[in-house]
Protein backbone atom coordinates (compact mmCIF):
# COMPACT_ATOMS: atom_id res chain seq x y z
CA UNK A 1 0.00 0.00 0.00
CA UNK A 2 0.83 3.70 -0.03
CA UNK A 3 3.34 5.06 2.50
CA UNK A 4 2.21 8.53 3.59
CA UNK A 5 4.97 11.16 3.53
CA UNK A 6 6.06 13.21 6.50
CA UNK A 7 6.07 17.01 6.37
CA UNK A 8 9.46 18.57 7.12
CA UNK A 9 9.32 22.14 8.39
CA UNK A 10 12.93 22.80 9.38
CA UNK A 11 16.35 22.07 8.01
CA UNK A 12 18.84 23.56 5.59
CA UNK A 13 16.96 22.04 2.64
CA UNK A 14 13.83 24.05 3.31
CA UNK A 15 10.33 22.60 3.58
CA UNK A 16 9.73 19.17 2.20
CA UNK A 17 7.69 16.04 1.92
CA UNK A 18 9.88 13.14 2.99
CA UNK A 19 9.73 9.35 2.94
CA UNK A 20 6.55 8.96 0.96
CA UNK A 21 6.17 6.00 -1.35
CA UNK A 22 4.76 2.52 -1.83
CA UNK A 23 5.19 -0.85 -0.11
CA UNK A 24 4.51 -4.19 -1.81
CA UNK A 25 4.50 -7.82 -0.62
CA UNK A 26 5.17 -10.03 -3.63
CA UNK A 27 4.95 -13.44 -1.93
CA UNK A 28 5.75 -15.19 1.36
CA UNK A 29 9.46 -14.61 0.85
CA UNK A 30 9.88 -11.19 -0.82
CA UNK A 31 8.76 -7.64 -0.09
CA UNK A 32 9.98 -4.20 -1.18
CA UNK A 33 9.45 -0.50 -0.50
CA UNK A 34 10.21 2.57 -2.63
CA UNK A 35 10.28 5.99 -0.96
CA UNK A 36 11.07 9.50 -2.07
CA UNK A 37 11.59 13.01 -0.68
CA UNK A 38 11.36 16.47 -2.29
CA UNK A 39 12.38 19.89 -0.89
CA UNK A 40 11.47 23.52 -1.55
CA UNK A 41 15.09 24.62 -1.99
CA UNK A 42 15.43 22.13 -4.78
CA UNK A 43 16.72 18.62 -4.68
CA UNK A 44 15.20 15.25 -3.99
CA UNK A 45 16.07 11.78 -2.81
CA UNK A 46 14.75 8.32 -3.77
CA UNK A 47 15.33 5.17 -1.77
CA UNK A 48 14.52 1.54 -2.65
CA UNK A 49 14.74 -1.42 -0.25
CA UNK A 50 13.94 -5.08 -0.96
CA UNK A 51 14.15 -7.99 1.49
CA UNK A 52 14.05 -11.74 0.89
CA UNK A 53 13.93 -14.57 3.44
CA UNK A 54 14.02 -18.34 2.98
CA UNK A 55 13.94 -20.67 5.97
CA UNK A 56 16.81 -23.20 6.26
CA UNK A 57 18.67 -21.34 3.51
CA UNK A 58 19.36 -18.06 5.34
CA UNK A 59 19.85 -17.20 9.01
CA UNK A 60 18.11 -13.86 8.49
CA UNK A 61 16.60 -11.73 5.72
CA UNK A 62 18.79 -10.86 2.76
CA UNK A 63 18.37 -7.27 1.62
CA UNK A 64 19.45 -4.81 -1.05
CA UNK A 65 19.08 -1.04 -0.91
CA UNK A 66 19.65 1.73 -3.46
CA UNK A 67 19.58 5.45 -2.79
CA UNK A 68 20.10 8.45 -5.06
CA UNK A 69 19.50 12.16 -4.73
CA UNK A 70 20.45 15.75 -5.42
CA UNK A 71 21.22 18.09 -2.52
CA UNK A 72 21.61 21.82 -2.00
CA UNK A 73 20.97 24.17 0.91
CA UNK A 74 20.37 27.28 -1.20
CA UNK A 75 18.21 27.66 -4.30
CA UNK A 76 21.06 29.37 -6.19
CA UNK A 77 23.73 26.79 -5.31
CA UNK A 78 24.68 23.96 -7.66
CA UNK A 79 23.44 20.48 -6.80
CA UNK A 80 25.56 17.88 -5.03
CA UNK A 81 24.91 14.31 -6.15
CA UNK A 82 24.56 11.64 -3.45
CA UNK A 83 24.21 7.88 -3.83
CA UNK A 84 24.05 4.71 -1.74
CA UNK A 85 24.28 0.96 -2.43
CA UNK A 86 23.92 -1.57 0.40
CA UNK A 87 23.52 -5.35 0.42
CA UNK A 88 23.24 -7.90 3.20
CA UNK A 89 23.41 -11.69 2.91
CA UNK A 90 23.47 -13.46 6.30
CA UNK A 91 25.11 -16.88 5.93
CA UNK A 92 23.71 -18.26 2.72
CA UNK A 93 24.03 -22.08 2.87
CA UNK A 94 25.33 -23.33 -0.48
CA UNK A 95 26.23 -26.85 0.56
CA UNK A 96 27.25 -29.11 3.44
CA UNK A 97 30.57 -27.33 3.89
CA UNK A 98 29.99 -24.19 1.85
CA UNK A 99 28.59 -20.84 2.92
CA UNK A 100 28.54 -17.20 1.85
CA UNK A 101 28.12 -14.15 4.09
CA UNK A 102 28.14 -10.51 2.97
CA UNK A 103 27.45 -7.11 4.50
CA UNK A 104 28.30 -4.41 1.97
CA UNK A 105 27.89 -0.64 2.11
CA UNK A 106 29.08 1.84 -0.51
CA UNK A 107 28.02 5.48 -0.55
CA UNK A 108 29.10 9.00 -1.34
CA UNK A 109 30.72 10.70 1.62
CA UNK A 110 27.72 12.99 2.42
CA UNK A 111 24.78 10.67 1.82
CA UNK A 112 23.96 9.97 5.46
CA UNK A 113 24.38 13.56 6.63
CA UNK A 114 22.39 15.10 3.75
CA UNK A 115 19.53 12.61 4.21
CA UNK A 116 19.71 12.17 7.98
CA UNK A 117 16.66 10.79 9.78
CA UNK A 118 18.36 9.82 13.04
CA UNK A 119 21.23 11.03 15.21
CA UNK A 120 23.20 7.96 14.09
CA UNK A 121 22.99 9.15 10.46
CA UNK A 122 24.48 12.50 11.46
CA UNK A 123 27.42 11.12 13.45
CA UNK A 124 28.34 8.26 11.08
CA UNK A 125 31.94 8.83 9.98
CA UNK A 126 33.08 5.36 8.91
CA UNK A 127 31.39 2.54 7.05
CA UNK A 128 32.64 -1.02 6.74
CA UNK A 129 31.98 -3.67 4.13
CA UNK A 130 32.81 -7.35 4.39
CA UNK A 131 32.10 -10.59 2.57
CA UNK A 132 33.27 -14.13 3.20
CA UNK A 133 33.06 -17.35 1.20
CA UNK A 134 34.12 -20.59 2.86
CA UNK A 135 34.18 -24.15 1.63
CA UNK A 136 35.97 -27.34 2.56
CA UNK A 137 36.68 -30.93 1.64
CA UNK A 138 36.85 -32.67 5.00
CA UNK A 139 37.69 -36.07 3.50
CA UNK A 140 40.80 -34.49 1.97
CA UNK A 141 41.62 -32.22 4.91
CA UNK A 142 41.35 -29.08 2.77
CA UNK A 143 39.74 -25.70 3.46
CA UNK A 144 39.35 -22.62 1.29
CA UNK A 145 38.30 -19.13 2.37
CA UNK A 146 37.92 -15.96 0.30
CA UNK A 147 37.35 -12.69 2.15
CA UNK A 148 36.65 -9.09 1.19
CA UNK A 149 36.99 -6.11 3.54
CA UNK A 150 36.68 -2.36 3.06
CA UNK A 151 36.79 0.56 5.49
CA UNK A 152 35.77 4.01 4.21
CA UNK A 153 36.20 7.32 6.03
CA UNK A 154 33.25 9.51 5.04
CA UNK A 155 34.91 12.72 6.24
CA UNK A 156 37.96 12.43 3.99
CA UNK A 157 36.57 10.00 1.38
CA UNK A 158 39.60 7.75 1.88
CA UNK A 159 39.48 3.98 2.22
CA UNK A 160 41.44 0.78 2.79
CA UNK A 161 40.32 -2.31 0.91
CA UNK A 162 41.37 -5.94 0.72
CA UNK A 163 39.86 -7.51 -2.36
CA UNK A 164 40.21 -10.36 -2.10
CA UNK A 165 42.12 -12.24 0.57
CA UNK A 166 42.45 -15.95 -0.21
CA UNK A 167 43.39 -18.58 2.37
CA UNK A 168 43.89 -22.25 1.54
CA UNK A 169 45.10 -24.94 3.92
CA UNK A 170 45.82 -28.65 3.78
CA UNK A 171 45.94 -30.36 7.15
CA UNK A 172 48.98 -32.49 7.98
CA UNK A 173 49.06 -35.55 5.75
CA UNK A 174 50.84 -38.77 6.65
CA UNK A 175 51.42 -40.43 3.27
CA UNK A 176 53.07 -43.59 4.67
CA UNK A 177 50.76 -44.18 7.61
CA UNK A 178 48.93 -47.50 7.79
CA UNK A 179 45.39 -47.33 6.47
CA UNK A 180 44.37 -51.01 6.54
CA UNK A 181 46.43 -52.42 9.38
CA UNK A 182 49.47 -53.36 7.31
CA UNK A 183 52.95 -53.22 8.81
CA UNK A 184 54.64 -49.89 8.08
CA UNK A 185 58.02 -48.63 9.16
CA UNK A 186 57.35 -46.39 12.20
CA UNK A 187 59.72 -43.70 11.00
CA UNK A 188 58.03 -43.45 7.61
CA UNK A 189 54.60 -43.59 9.24
CA UNK A 190 55.46 -40.51 11.34
CA UNK A 191 56.31 -38.40 8.28
CA UNK A 192 53.78 -35.55 8.04
CA UNK A 193 53.40 -32.90 5.32
CA UNK A 194 51.22 -29.78 5.55
CA UNK A 195 50.63 -26.72 3.40
CA UNK A 196 48.99 -23.30 3.63
CA UNK A 197 48.62 -20.55 1.04
CA UNK A 198 47.70 -16.92 1.65
CA UNK A 199 47.17 -14.47 -1.20
CA UNK A 200 45.82 -10.93 -1.04
CA UNK A 201 45.32 -7.74 -2.99
CA UNK A 202 45.23 -4.53 -0.94
CA UNK A 203 44.13 -1.14 -2.26
CA UNK A 204 44.01 2.14 -0.37
CA UNK A 205 43.39 5.80 -1.07
CA UNK A 206 44.87 8.21 1.41
CA UNK A 207 45.84 11.84 1.78
CA UNK A 208 49.52 12.51 1.20
CA UNK A 209 52.01 15.34 1.25
CA UNK A 210 50.97 16.65 4.65
CA UNK A 211 47.76 18.13 3.27
CA UNK A 212 45.47 18.97 6.19
CA UNK A 213 42.42 20.02 4.20
CA UNK A 214 40.99 18.37 1.10
CA UNK A 215 40.41 20.85 -1.71
CA UNK A 216 40.58 18.59 -4.75
CA UNK A 217 41.20 14.96 -5.64
CA UNK A 218 44.86 15.61 -6.48
CA UNK A 219 45.55 15.26 -2.76
CA UNK A 220 44.42 11.64 -2.79
CA UNK A 221 47.13 9.08 -3.38
CA UNK A 222 46.13 5.54 -4.37
CA UNK A 223 48.35 2.60 -3.53
CA UNK A 224 48.05 -1.05 -4.44
CA UNK A 225 49.80 -4.18 -3.18
CA UNK A 226 49.71 -7.83 -4.19
CA UNK A 227 51.24 -10.82 -2.49
CA UNK A 228 51.18 -14.63 -2.38
CA UNK A 229 52.66 -16.54 0.57
CA UNK A 230 53.35 -20.29 0.44
CA UNK A 231 54.09 -22.17 3.67
CA UNK A 232 54.76 -25.91 3.43
CA UNK A 233 55.79 -27.87 6.55
CA UNK A 234 57.51 -31.24 7.00
CA UNK A 235 58.01 -33.20 10.20
CA UNK A 236 58.61 -36.76 11.41
CA UNK A 237 59.48 -38.53 14.65
CA UNK A 238 61.93 -41.42 14.33
CA UNK A 239 62.93 -43.44 17.41
CA UNK A 240 66.51 -44.31 18.33
CA UNK A 241 66.38 -46.86 21.10
CA UNK A 242 64.65 -45.21 24.05
CA UNK A 243 64.93 -41.75 22.53
CA UNK A 244 62.41 -40.02 20.29
CA UNK A 245 63.92 -37.64 17.75
CA UNK A 246 61.76 -34.81 16.39
CA UNK A 247 63.40 -33.04 13.44
CA UNK A 248 61.32 -30.29 11.86
CA UNK A 249 61.59 -28.02 8.88
CA UNK A 250 59.35 -25.19 7.65
CA UNK A 251 59.68 -23.02 4.60
CA UNK A 252 57.79 -19.98 3.40
CA UNK A 253 58.03 -18.16 0.12
CA UNK A 254 56.40 -14.86 -0.82
CA UNK A 255 55.60 -13.84 -4.38
CA UNK A 256 55.49 -10.05 -4.75
CA UNK A 257 54.72 -7.90 -7.76
CA UNK A 258 55.79 -4.34 -6.90
CA UNK A 259 59.20 -2.94 -6.04
CA UNK A 260 59.74 0.57 -4.63
CA UNK A 261 63.03 2.31 -5.36
CA UNK A 262 64.15 5.15 -3.09
CA UNK A 263 66.81 7.42 -4.58
CA UNK A 264 68.62 10.27 -2.86
CA UNK A 265 68.08 13.70 -4.45
CA UNK A 266 70.48 15.58 -2.17
CA UNK A 267 69.80 18.01 0.64
CA UNK A 268 67.14 20.65 1.21
CA UNK A 269 67.59 23.60 3.59
CA UNK A 270 64.42 25.09 5.12
CA UNK A 271 63.85 27.78 7.75
CA UNK A 272 62.47 26.55 11.09
CA UNK A 273 60.37 29.50 12.28
CA UNK A 274 59.72 27.90 15.69
CA UNK A 275 63.38 27.39 16.65
CA UNK A 276 64.61 30.29 14.46
CA UNK A 277 67.21 28.28 12.60
CA UNK A 278 67.93 26.54 9.31
CA UNK A 279 66.94 22.90 9.11
CA UNK A 280 68.67 20.45 6.75
CA UNK A 281 66.70 17.49 5.40
CA UNK A 282 67.60 14.65 3.10
CA UNK A 283 65.39 14.57 0.00
CA UNK A 284 64.44 11.39 -1.83
CA UNK A 285 62.45 10.40 -4.87
CA UNK A 286 60.46 7.17 -4.96
CA UNK A 287 59.46 5.24 -8.06
CA UNK A 288 57.66 1.93 -8.35
CA UNK A 289 58.30 -0.86 -10.84
CA UNK A 290 56.23 -3.96 -11.44
CA UNK A 291 57.59 -7.45 -11.89
CA UNK A 292 57.83 -10.85 -10.25
CA UNK A 293 59.92 -11.03 -7.07
CA UNK A 294 60.55 -13.90 -4.65
CA UNK A 295 61.35 -13.67 -0.97
CA UNK A 296 61.89 -16.81 1.07
CA UNK A 297 62.38 -17.78 4.67
CA UNK A 298 63.03 -21.05 6.44
CA UNK A 299 63.84 -22.51 9.81
CA UNK A 300 64.81 -25.95 10.97
CA UNK A 301 65.30 -27.67 14.25
CA UNK A 302 65.66 -30.94 16.07
CA UNK A 303 64.45 -32.14 19.42
CA UNK A 304 65.29 -35.24 21.45
CA UNK A 305 63.10 -36.59 24.24
CA UNK A 306 62.86 -39.69 26.37
CA UNK A 307 60.95 -40.94 29.38
CA UNK A 308 62.53 -42.24 32.58
CA UNK A 309 60.60 -44.29 35.13
CA UNK A 310 61.66 -44.94 38.71
CA UNK A 311 60.45 -46.20 42.05
CA UNK A 312 61.37 -44.59 45.36
CA UNK A 313 61.06 -47.01 48.29
CA UNK A 314 59.60 -44.93 51.13
CA UNK A 315 58.61 -47.53 53.71
CA UNK A 316 57.08 -45.00 56.09
CA UNK A 317 53.68 -43.60 57.04
CA UNK A 318 52.04 -46.58 55.43
CA UNK A 319 53.61 -45.80 52.05
CA UNK A 320 55.77 -48.55 50.65
CA UNK A 321 56.97 -46.84 47.43
CA UNK A 322 56.36 -43.96 45.06
CA UNK A 323 56.57 -44.40 41.32
CA UNK A 324 57.75 -41.32 39.43
CA UNK A 325 58.24 -40.33 35.80
CA UNK A 326 60.78 -37.90 34.32
CA UNK A 327 60.53 -36.71 30.72
CA UNK A 328 63.71 -34.79 29.82
CA UNK A 329 64.02 -33.13 26.41
CA UNK A 330 66.40 -30.91 24.53
CA UNK A 331 65.90 -29.01 21.30
CA UNK A 332 67.83 -26.86 18.85
CA UNK A 333 66.34 -24.43 16.31
CA UNK A 334 67.99 -22.46 13.54
CA UNK A 335 66.40 -19.44 11.88
CA UNK A 336 68.72 -17.56 9.50
CA UNK A 337 68.59 -13.80 9.01
CA UNK A 338 67.41 -13.30 5.43
CA UNK A 339 66.31 -9.67 5.69
CA UNK A 340 68.95 -8.61 3.14
CA UNK A 341 66.67 -9.99 0.39
CA UNK A 342 64.39 -7.01 0.80
CA UNK A 343 66.87 -4.18 1.33
CA UNK A 344 70.01 -2.74 -0.21
CA UNK A 345 72.40 -0.24 1.41
CA UNK A 346 72.64 3.45 0.57
CA UNK A 347 74.51 6.40 2.03
CA UNK A 348 72.55 9.18 3.72
CA UNK A 349 73.68 12.41 2.02
CA UNK A 350 73.13 14.31 5.26
CA UNK A 351 75.61 12.31 7.33
CA UNK A 352 77.53 10.48 4.57
CA UNK A 353 77.36 7.35 6.73
CA UNK A 354 74.91 4.66 7.62
CA UNK A 355 72.77 2.07 5.88
CA UNK A 356 69.05 2.05 5.21
CA UNK A 357 66.50 0.75 2.78
CA UNK A 358 66.57 1.85 -0.83
CA UNK A 359 64.49 -1.01 -2.18
CA UNK A 360 61.26 -2.30 -0.76
CA UNK A 361 59.19 -5.08 -2.29
CA UNK A 362 55.45 -5.12 -1.61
Amino acid sequence: GIIAPNYQTTGDRGYGLVDGGYYEVFNDYLDAAAKGSIYTKGGYNVDFLAEWMKKYLLNGPASIRFGYGLYRSNSVDPYTRNWLVQASLPNLVLGYETGLTANLSFESNKYFQDNARTIQDVVTQNVNSSASFNTGWSDLGMNLGIDYNRNQNLNTDTYDETSPSLNFSKSTWFPFASTEGENVDPTLASLGIGYTLNASRSVSRHIGGGVSEITDSSHWYPSEQYGVLHNPTIGFSPKLGHFTINPNFSYSEAWLFHQHHRTSSGLQITWDSVNQRNDTNSVYTVDTTTGFHRLYNYNLGIGVATTLYGIANVGALGIEAIRHTIQPSISFNYHPDLSSQNYLPYTDPKTEIGRASCRERV
